[in-house]
């Protein structure tokens, strides 16, 4: 009686990972390989230390644009090349770094899929599930199901940390959509001018260049669209590794 009886109740432990694997599931379902709304959230917060940043001075947005021109008419005169490949003229914005990693995320997020969908597709290929093993199925469907959030909170806390640091959208040699406005972080460029004792407007004169030089090479549409092929090979190498994960979360 004891057996049957062990055998007909279901263990509570097994239908809460079940619960939870299905609620999980059907998140990642929704959203693809990666949790771009998770990897924004940690972008964000990572940026920003969870503190409401100031607005950008408008009198830092006048004098950007006029330095941006002086640098435009710099980098045209020696390179010999259009800023943009439509010929329109290309802008130079301040930002904070919380809207860098927004800029940011959404200019990577063709290769966070890419690099999320080879997670995903090594993780099931190297680890299969075994359906009659209760524990192995329910442990497996919550480890898939949580491969697009991993994923998401990693995109967002390395794009965050970018943010902290960088000056403008070309600090990686990496092309972005969105245009011909290009982003200088003008609370990052202000603190390294200060630092370093150089003048402020030396350094945005510095920046811009180099942002509207870059500009002018990576926005050429075949350029693009190569550096681009290259960087989805590249991450669609990459393969997930359970064993590290086990080793970092057993300690």
């Amino acid at each position: 009686m004891s057996s049957e009886n062990s055998d007909s109740t279901p263990d509570p432990f097994f239908g809460l990972l079940g619960n939870l694997s299905r609620m999980l599931g059907g998140m990642s379902q929704q959203s693809g390989p990666v949790r771009l709304d998770v990897a924004r959230q940690f972008a964000l917060w990572a940026a920003t230390g969870g503190e409401t940043e100031a607005n950008v001075d408008p009198l830092v947005r006048i004098r950007l644009t006029e330095i941006a021109r002086i640098a435009e008419m710099h980098v045209g005169e020696v390179t010999g090349l259009p800023i943009t490949a439509t010929g329109a003229a290309v802008s130079v914005e301040p930002c904070t770094p919380g809207q860098w990693a927004v800029h940011a995320l959404e200019a990577y997020t063709p290769l966070l899929v890419e690099l999320g969908t080879s997670l995903s597709a090594s993780a099931t290929n190297e680890q299969p599930i075994d359906t009659q093993d209760p524990m192995s199925a329910a442990f497996g469907g919550m480890a898939k199901a949580l491969g697009p959030v991993l994923v998401g909170v990693q995109s967002g806390f390395l794009v965050g940390n970018l943010a902290t640091q960088t000056f403008g959208r070309y600090d990686l040699p990496i092309p972005w959509g969105g245009g011909d406005s290009l982003l200088l972080v003008s609370p990052t460029v202000e603190t390294f001018a200060s630092d370093w004792s150089i003048d402020v407007d030396d350094l945005r004169l510095w920046l811009c260049i180099r942002e509207i030089a870059s500009h002018a090479v990576l926005s050429r549409p075949h350029i693009r669209g190569r550096l681009l092929e290259l960087l989805r090979q590249y991450v669609s190498g990459f393969q997930a590794d359970p064993d590290a994960i086990a080793s970092q979360l057993s300690g």
